[in-house]
């Protein structure tokens, strides 16, 4: 303990040092106070073990506080125990980025504590039990858990799960539903154990160009490598990662915006990968604006003399209501770009909702 600390009465109007006499069975309540100096930066943390003795020697027992400078992003541990929260501080501090730390183990944090921050990391790090099999229980989320998730993102939060387990526990405890409406995310296989390429999605604003090799190298060795395969759900969820087969294995949700990792960012080789992959699902949960124009490639042969029209689409995966502007270049034969019907040449989407889409030829 370095920050001023002292115990006052419940009132808070004067400093206490015992608890007077208090009965058989019964209790005292008190106060304790703690001055956060003001030279100390977002995340600085200090802590106050707290010890109640006996007057007359027979009996203690002890308690601790945990105070934090309030920081933009909050870290959740959610892994059971394992010490794999240092792989998500080097995360953070290689980005320069300060954050608050909440263990589970102190009790569920509440959507309200939530949404005093930008955005939270929430990781469950090898949940108890299952081992990879569907079928075999997991245990990564509570009820409870779910349920403060659920309302932190439907009042505008925004969430990174970390998490290869979810899948798993979802499908075995019947709340799968629940994955793929805040995550857009339904697990159908997956593994454990293994070191496991995945590979960033071409264009994705997550994964793009960026190659991992999970459960080798540096990863947290108290992880044991469980990872899950995903479909996509809805028509607002996109692919970041995906494994040699073409199998999804990350998603982003614009509906909650989420993201949604199906391995353990701690199970991740390389600080700098680490780090990479963080600060990209950061920029993504906070930046208002982002752009999807699909498909990216499309290819056609015909006669010569003959027209071919190509749908597009165009999202708006930010946060606001934006327009784009739609141009062309690189083409010699003539080509235009024209509205859905192919029938009346445009320069711009106009003004598109968050979550909705543009079609045009």
């Amino acid at each position: 303990n370095i920050w001023p600390t002292t115990f006052w009465n419940l009132a808070h109007t004067a400093v206490i040092t015992d608890t007077g006499f208090v009965t058989a069975g019964g209790s005292a309540s008190f106060l304790v106070d703690v001055q956060i100096p003001g030279a100390l930066t977002p995340g600085d943390w200090d802590i106050a073990n707290i010890t109640a003795i006996s007057q007359n020697g027979t009996a203690n027992d002890t308690a601790m506080t945990f105070t934090q400078v309030l920081a933009p992003f909050l870290l959740v541990d959610d892994d059971g125990g394992i010490n794999c929260e240092q792989w998500y501080d080097q995360a953070f501090v290689g980005n320069g980025l300060a954050y608050n730390y909440w263990d589970t183990a102190w009790g569920t944090p509440t959507a309200a504590f939530m949404d005093g921050y930008q955005a939270v990391v929430w990781t469950t790090g090898d949940s108890s039990g299952g081992g990879g099999t569907l079928g075999v229980p997991e245990d990564t989320l509570s009820l409870a858990e779910r349920t403060e998730i659920e309302n932190f993102l439907n009042n505008n939060g925004k969430m990174y799960m970390s998490s290869g387990g979810l899948g798993w526990d979802g499908e075995f405890n019947g709340w799968a539903p629940w994955i793929s409406t805040w995550f857009g995310a339904n697990a159908f296989n997956g593994g454990t154990g293994g070191a496991v390429d995945i590979f960033g999605v071409p264009g994705d604003p997550v994964g793009n160009g960026l190659n991992l090799q999970m459960h080798s190298g540096d990863y947290c060795p108290a992880l044991n490598g469980l990872w899950t395969w995903n479909n996509l759900v809805g028509p607002t969820t996109w692919a970041s990662f995906q494994d040699a087969g073409a199998n999804n294995m990350a998603t982003r949700i614009i509906g909650s915006k989420a993201v949604y990792t199906a391995f353990d960012l701690a199970d991740v080789n390389g600080p700098g990968n680490r780090t990479t992959l963080l600060k990209r699902i950061l920029d993504w949960l906070l930046f208002p604006y982002a752009v999807d124009l699909t498909p990216d490639t499309q290819e056609f042969a015909a006669d010569a003399g003959d027209t071919v029209i190509y749908p597009m689409e165009v999202w708006n995966l930010g946060d606001v209501v934006d327009t784009y502007d739609l141009s062309l270049d690189a083409f010699i034969w003539p080509t235009t770009i024209m509205n859905e019907t192919a029938a009346v040449p445009i320069i711009a989407t106009g003004l598109m909702n968050p979550g909705t889409s543009f079609n045009f030829t």
